[in-house]
């Protein structure tokens, strides 16, 4: 353990002293914890950038440049025209299923099915032939997960996604109306969690 004073250790918590551990344990938790790992990314982000080029920028700015902006709508032509399948084709009935229930949601909703792809909100930059993922340029994927014969409709299994390699990894559900329901279930439920800009 670290001290949050000098001979910290030794100190009792007690009724005249609680305010004061508290806000020096938020202030560890919450602020000291991240200063070597912040400070590194801020040297080598100085280094590639000179200060007085984002200076001008507010924080909101310079994320909006780096991640894109979250109110730029999918493209849902251009997420078809650069998706790749493993396991399906373009023909597979599953992938119809899938792309006329994405065509069929809202924005938001396509955000967050997008997310729990991929971890991002956002449209790549220049649009989805620039996806990237975890080892640089990587396209969307669709990939085939074979289900068990005999399964009842509840064990079927939902979605899962490797946001790393922008990966969904869908089920051969066998009706249109399964598929549906599991994907909402896991573009609703699953959306959360590690995320990236």
């Amino acid at each position: 353990t670290i001290p949050l004073v000098p001979g910290g250790e030794e100190l009792e918590v007690t009724d005249s002293n609680k305010v004061e551990y508290v806000r020096r344990m938020l202030r560890r938790k919450l602020f000291e914890r991240f200063e070597s790992g912040v400070s590194a990314f801020r040297s080598g982000f100085l280094d590639v950038l000179d200060p007085q080029w984002i200076r001008p920028f507010s924080a909101t700015e310079l994320e909006l440049l780096a991640c894109g902006d979250p109110s730029v709508p999918l493209d849902l032509e251009d997420w078809k025209a650069h998706t790749v399948y493993a396991g399906y084709s373009e023909k597979s009935i599953q992938v119809e299923w899938f792309w006329t229930f994405v065509a069929s949601l809202g924005p938001h909703e396509r955000q967050l099915l997008f997310r729990f792809a991929t971890g991002s909100t956002r449209p790549p930059v220049g649009g989805f032939k620039n996806l990237r993922g975890l080892g640089g340029p990587t396209p969307f994927k669709l990939v085939r997960v074979p289900l068990p014969n005999g399964l009842s409709a509840r064990d079927v299994p939902l979605p899962s996604a490797s946001t790393c390699f922008n990966e969904l990894k869908l089920p051969a559900y066998p009706t249109k109306r399964m598929l549906e329901d599991k994907v909402f279930i896991a573009l609703r439920y699953g959306s959360v969690g590690f995320t990236f800009c």
